[in-house]
């Protein structure tokens, strides 16, 4: 039986102050639900942004292949910190947690 994998995750990425910040993940066989976090606290619920702190912040790319990128518009500072994505258990599979990506602005 298959299990939820990640085929890609985030990695670091440095910004300029204004740009816009694409955080990568492909899932491969998804069954759970994808949820983005920054410094632990949930940011989304598959494709819903749910901290509505953030206007900026939206869920991108190709859900039919597995693609939740987290995308955030006009970078600014109170965007720096720890991300990660994790994919709860579901089905034939366990939680996942992608490693964890440092957004830093310049």
């Amino acid at each position: 039986l298959e299990k939820q994998s990640f085929i890609l995750e985030p990695v670091d990425v440095t910004v300029v102050s204004g740009n816009q910040i694409r955080l990568q993940c492909q899932i491969h066989h998804k069954e759970g639900i994808a949820i983005w976090s920054k410094d632990s606290i949930d940011l989304s619920n598959d494709l819903a942004i749910t901290n509505g702190a953030n206007s900026r912040m939206t869920i991108t790319g190709d859900q039919s292949t597995g693609e939740y990128y987290l995308t955030i518009d006009n970078a600014q500072s109170i965007d720096v910190g720890v991300y990660k994505i994790r994919v709860t258990a579901a089905d034939n599979s366990e939680q996942i947690t992608s490693q964890s990506a440092t957004i830093t602005i310049v």
